[in-house]
């Protein structure tokens, strides 16, 4: 190493000579520059790293309420798919109950939709017998449970009258 040194100062022309002709005359300079380096490139390597994962929060807090509002969207597709099924359900119901009854010629005085309450109300005035039949065929219905039933003899003809509360189930 020592020969290496001296061939580099014997031959002033030399690259390497005038690098360490330079580093010998102004220290204070290389000092200054090594020490600007060291410390600048890791504070430069830091700022960049904040300011990827300052993005990554804001693309994440952006995916965040994204999500949010996808989450709201389903669930308001939802309720309004579980109403439209709801309307379904009350229009199937409903024809089934009138075709029970027009099955066995009975007409019905009041047939009142409580949707709120899920409920129906049926008022009806007929004979005893085929009234018992409705009843039984109107237990047959899906996603339908009686809550009331109420059968009053009325005096004119010997008729009964049915009043029945009907609960939808789901």
């Amino acid at each position: 190493m020592k020969n290496w040194l001296m061939h580099i100062y014997l031959q002033p022309h030399h690259y390497l000579y005038s690098c360490f002709h330079f580093i010998q005359t102004r220290l204070l300079y290389c000092v200054v520059i090594i020490f600007i380096l060291l410390t600048l490139i890791p504070t430069l390597f830091y700022c960049f790293a904040q300011s990827e994962n300052s993005l990554k929060e804001d693309k994440k807090s952006a995916l965040i309420q994204d999500l949010n509002q996808q989450t709201k969207l389903l669930n308001t597709l939802s309720q309004r798919s579980n109403s439209t099924h709801f309307k379904d359900n009350i229009s199937n119901i409903n024809q089934a109950i009138k075709q029970i009854f027009s099955e066995h010629k009975i007409k019905i005085e009041q047939l009142q939709w409580n949707i709120d309450e899920k409920q129906i109300v049926i008022t009806v005035h007929h004979q005893a017998m085929p009234l018992s039949l409705v009843l039984l065929q109107l237990q047959e219905i899906p996603n339908l449970a009686y809550k009331e039933i109420s059968l009053s003899k009325i005096h004119r003809q010997n008729l009964v009258q049915l009043y029945a509360i009907l609960q939808i189930t789901d």
